[in-house]
């Protein structure tokens, strides 16, 4: 099998879509003449077998063979070079086919950074909005409720057991999210929302990205 050097492919000019949609095009058109040159040794088999069949006839006739031997040493040069051409095809397709995996892996992994920013970005805002206008007033009932529970009137702690249920419940209508059934838990603690999110350094960790192909 012929060896075949590896030449990085170039970098289409403009953004990352851009850059992607080429190597799938360089990719497409290697993956494309490895199918034609497949097609094309199909037909030359089946030339060299008429080759030989007629030689084969001639031979039990006893007549001239030299055109026909002539014919079939063509057709398996034919062949010969196409098998060649075949492997060199494939080899530049499978290259091609790394590169574009290399791609679509940086593609994915500058895709994450992106998302990862924006829940930093939203988060941050859920953060102040909670400081602002919800932590402050819950804490102030918490202290209040506890006050109140001091004075040991079963029917009032019954009170302020169902105000914590429907708190909860309204939390959770109005989050819309998986985990706001633990109620005040998700927003109410000693570390900020934004702290539980994942980080840059998490996608680093466990989805390095791979080197795009220059």
């Amino acid at each position: 099998m012929p060896f075949v050097k590896k030449s990085p492919l170039p970098s289409p000019a403009g953004g990352l879509m851009d850059r992607l949609k080429g190597f799938q095009l360089a990719a497409g058109r290697t993956q494309a003449r490895v199918a034609a040159l497949t097609s094309e040794i199909t037909e030359a088999r089946r030339t060299v077998a008429q080759a030989e069949e007629h030689l084969g006839l001639q031979q039990a006739d006893g007549t001239e063979t030299g055109d026909a031997l002539e014919t079939l040493k063509r057709a398996q040069d034919r062949m010969a070079a196409l098998e060649l051409g075949l492997s060199t095809a494939q080899q530049k397709a499978l290259l091609a086919q790394q590169d574009l995996n290399r791609a679509e892996q940086s593609a994915r992994h500058d895709r994450l950074c992106q998302k990862v920013e924006e829940l930093h970005s939203i988060a941050a805002r859920v953060d102040r909005t909670i400081a602002d206008t919800l932590a402050g007033d819950v804490s102030r009932w918490l202290s209040v409720a506890t006050e109140v529970q001091g004075f040991s009137i079963p029917e009032l702690d019954n009170k302020l057991a169902s105000a914590r249920s429907l708190f909860k419940i309204r939390l959770l209508d109005g989050c819309q999210m998986p985990g706001c059934s633990t109620g005040m838990a998700p927003f109410i603690g000693t570390a900020p929302w934004s702290d539980a999110q994942p980080t840059l350094d998490d996608v680093e960790r466990l989805f390095p990205p791979s080197r795009e192909p220059a």
